[in-house]
């Protein structure tokens, strides 16, 4: 009816007042439905049963300020969540030896792919930080310096945080500094894991539409 320019819907009212009138037990049923739109208008006129593509079936579950509050309540509980339940840990860490050069830095780096090296000495203990822009400029300036020790340019004084952190803290902290990575270390200063930006906001990659 609608597509030949009537009012399907009229058309829907007027035989379920007959029906109702005269307490026929006949089940009224709505087809050819084209949107969440045509779905409540018949729920309202009283219909029995409706016939729904899935296409708008899924549409129904859809709208703009639902996933608006799903992605912000999402977010509180990813902010509410500790460090340790996002921090990549073992295998993932680019550990980096005191005595690597830049060069062997860069394949460590590579291999784990992150843009930094979290550098400790013979004891395993967190010594200093590198990215892959601190080598990047300083082999810029001398080609030579590939094959300089990294600790001639790390930085010997990392921000660091434990475990126990909550993620809305570690933003906090990462803002602050102007930094997108923070390592995670134990009491006696050994790295358990790192943190990056990219982690805590990885379920949030796709935009709202």
């Amino acid at each position: 009816m609608n597509d030949i320019g009537a009012n399907g819907f009229d058309l829907l009212k007027d035989i379920i007042t007959v029906f109702n009138y005269y307490k026929f037990s006949t089940k009224i049923m709505a087809s050819s439905i084209r949107s969440p739109e045509d779905v409540i208008k018949s729920l309202r006129l009283g219909i029995d049963a409706i016939t729904i593509p899935p296409d708008i079936i899924n549409m129904m579950f859809k709208h703009p300020l639902t996933n608006i509050g799903t992605e912000i309540f999402a977010q509180s509980i990813q902010l509410s969540k500790k460090v340790k339940d996002l921090m990549k840990t073992s295998k993932e860490m680019p550990i980096v030896r005191e005595n690597f050069t830049l060069y062997e830095t860069l394949i460590t780096m590579t291999e784990k792919k992150v843009g930094i090296g979290i550098i400790i000495n013979s004891e395993n203990i967190l010594v200093g930080i590198i990215t892959d822009g601190d080598i990047r400029r300083t082999i810029i300036n001398s080609k030579d310096s590939i094959n300089k020790k990294v600790t001639d340019i790390m930085n010997k004084n990392p921000i660091t945080i434990d475990s126990e952190t909550y993620i809305s803290e570690a933003l906090e902290i990462m803002e602050n500094n102007r930094i997108t990575t923070l390592i995670i270390v134990n009491e006696s200063n050994t790295p358990l894991g790192f943190l990056g930006i990219h982690d805590i906001f990885e379920p949030f990659k796709q935009k709202i539409v």
